[in-house]
């Protein structure tokens, strides 16, 4: 049935689950360009693109304040465009919250195994992020020990499941991960028939169909709506015991209790985006990226330029104060701790939006009239949840769950889940080395609250007494090298302030006007030069993808404010009134997305 014929004599004839009745599985079918977009980000970049080109560069200057993953990927790419970018670091190192820290040998020199205190996963859906890895030659192709995948073992309500690979899950959870993965090939059928249909045939018929489906059944339905009671009230023959199971293990994949306040829109996004399928571990750390964007030299006509390192563009261990803005020369102020005033034409904040409001960009200019970023953008610099997380590393002096030929020991569990101060625990297999690594735990929110009290050496022995109990199989063997253990609680971290990014109920409005901010670019009368990126301004928070796209966007608004003409595939194409996330101010494409069902 085609979208002409949903409606006859003005009635609405068959149900949404009637157009799409058979769930899509998602090895058919990949979701990208991310739905809120739908802008292809690796069309932009890549040793064949250029996000610009700019006639004239004598004496322009452009700051970027962070050198994580979105300030990297914005200075890389305005190098390749001629742009004198300098990066402004907080701390003594490149790639933010890509933290792949070496373990330290026995003469105090750097291992070459390494803890992910960051990201360390990638889903392969995440294009932006596999083109640059592809550019650089960077290894991948692990597949992370996700439950499930491997043998698990859960520990809940003080009994033991274990979990082989490709069956169900064990004991309570069976019947939960049966119900949840109904639901979830429900949304997917609503989604992917139309999502699949514009990427065979990306014209504006099937566009219309598409954003108005994700507008009408997901962000209309779940932008204000907790995951808990999106869950709750799908799962209404659910017990208070499926609740309390669900939320301590989820559905085998880790707890979903520290996440039932989080938009279901952001949840529902981690799901139909494939951000949690076919995760893949880097070999050589996912720090590698931004460190590649440092030390990689760019091309400029064809002609090879030097690296950022070469041109000693990072300024490490510099922190910014404040942002101001010179209304004379219309170019914005970096106040640095010191109180050194530096003028730039244009600057890039690419930091988490806890770090940002420290700047002063959530507040009104003092003594001027000229705010540096508007009033929704400041209230989502204020507004927008960060999430707490710790994780625990240490290294092993033998991968202790393999026979000496290098095959898996019968019945060992690589992962496990439990109820307990450790929520979970993975046995990493990386291939270069004969040492292991073993996450002893990683957890989020409330769970990571309960830890972070705690000095290192005494949260180790108790989470490894913990798994001791829990897993008999593992006893004895986590005994860290140097008795060195890797911790980090990143809501303690100065200059990051958080993990990342997740929406609360009603919080839509405030990622929408943070991610589109760098179009302010557009409009000289309120455009000051300053443009924000990060995963935290993104539709994908926590997510390197998200950096990265939105990294791309601000550096295209340096492009545009410095002058430059913009090849006509680029980020201003994206279309901020595709969707409309608050319904009091309804736009104009919405209502062209409502008009066309009824042609």
């Amino acid at each position: 049935m085609s979208a002409e014929n949903i409606f006859e004599d003005g009635q609405l004839v068959p149900t949404i689950e009637d157009l799409f009745p058979e769930p899509v599985k998602s090895e058919t079918f990949v979701a990208w360009p991310y739905i809120d977009n739908l802008f292809d980000f690796t069309r932009v970049v890549g040793k064949d693109n250029n996000l610009g080109h700019i006639p004239n560069l004598k004496g322009k200057k452009v700051a970027v304040i962070g050198a994580g993953v979105g300030g990297m990927c914005a200075a890389y790419e305005l190098s390749k465009c001629g742009v004198n970018v300098e990066v402004i670091e907080a701390g003594s190192r490149i790639g933010g919250r890509c933290w792949s820290q070496r373990f330290t040998n026995e003469d105090g020199s750097l291992s070459n195994v390494f803890a992910e205190l960051g990201a360390m996963r990638i889903p392969l859906s995440q294009k932006t992020f596999w083109k640059y890895a592809n550019e650089f030659n960077l290894k991948a192709g692990l597949s992370f020990p996700d439950p499930g995948k491997v043998r698990t073992k859960f520990f809940y309500d003080n009994k033991s499941y274990d979990w082989e690979p490709g069956s169900q899950a064990p004991g309570p959870f069976a019947k939960i991960a049966k119900d949840f993965e109904e639901w979830v090939n429900y949304l997917k059928s609503l989604l992917y028939k139309p999502f699949s249909k514009w990427q065979q045939l990306p014209n504006d018929k099937n566009l219309k169909e598409l954003t108005r489906i994700w507008q009408h059944e997901f962000i209309d339905k779940y932008k204000d709506c907790s995951f808990f009671k999106a869950v709750s009230d799908k799962m209404q023959h659910w017990t208070k015991e499926d609740f309390k199971a669900f939320g301590a293990l989820g559905v085998g994949s880790g707890g979903f209790g520290s996440l039932y306040p989080v938009n279901m829109l952001e949840l529902a996004r981690i799901i139909l985006m494939q951000w949690e399928e076919e995760q893949q571990m880097f070999p050589s750390g996912v720090e590698s990226l931004p460190n590649s964007f440092y030390t990689n030299a760019v091309e400029i006509n064809g002609q090879k330029q030097t690296s950022l390192e070469d041109r000693s563009a990072v300024k490490f261990n510099t922190r910014v104060k404040n942002i101001l803005y010179d209304e004379g020369s219309n170019k914005p102020i970096i106040v640095l701790d010191n109180d050194e005033h530096c003028l730039y034409d244009a600057v890039i904040v690419a930091t988490t939006t806890r770090a940002m409001s420290y700047m002063g960009l959530s507040m009104p200019m003092k003594n001027t009239n000229s705010a540096i970023m508007s009033d929704d953008v400041k209230a989502a610099i204020r507004n927008l949840h960060i999430t707490s997380s710790s994780k625990m590393f240490i290294r092993t002096r033998t991968k202790f769950w393999l026979n000496k030929d290098g095959s898996l020991k019968n019945n060992f569990p690589l992962t496990l889940m439990t109820d307990e101060l450790p929520r979970a625990a993975y046995l990493m297999d990386y291939p270069e080395t004969d040492e292991g690594v073993v996450v002893i735990s990683y957890t989020w929110e409330d769970d990571s609250n309960k830890l972070q009290a705690l000095p290192v050496d005494k949260r180790f022995e108790i989470c490894r007494e913990i798994l001791y109990d829990v897993c008999p199989e593992w006893e004895g063997y986590l005994e860290p090298v140097n008795n060195e253990v890797l911790s980090i609680d990143w809501q303690n971290e100065q200059d990051y302030y958080g993990a990342f990014k997740l929406n609360y109920p009603g919080q839509e409005p405030d990622i929408h006007a943070a991610y589109f901010q760098f179009m302010s670019v557009l409009n000289k009368k309120l455009d000051k030069g300053v443009y924000i990126a990060g995963d935290s301004n993104s539709w994908s928070g926590g997510w390197i993808e998200g950096a990265l796209h939105t990294g791309i966007n601000a550096a295209s608004a340096v492009v545009k404010r410095l002058g430059g003409e913009l090849p006509p595939y680029n980020s201003f194409i994206q279309d901020p009134d595709m969707y409309c996330y608050d319904l009091s101010r309804k736009s104009t494409q919405l209502e062209k997305n409502n008009a066309f069902i009824l042609t």
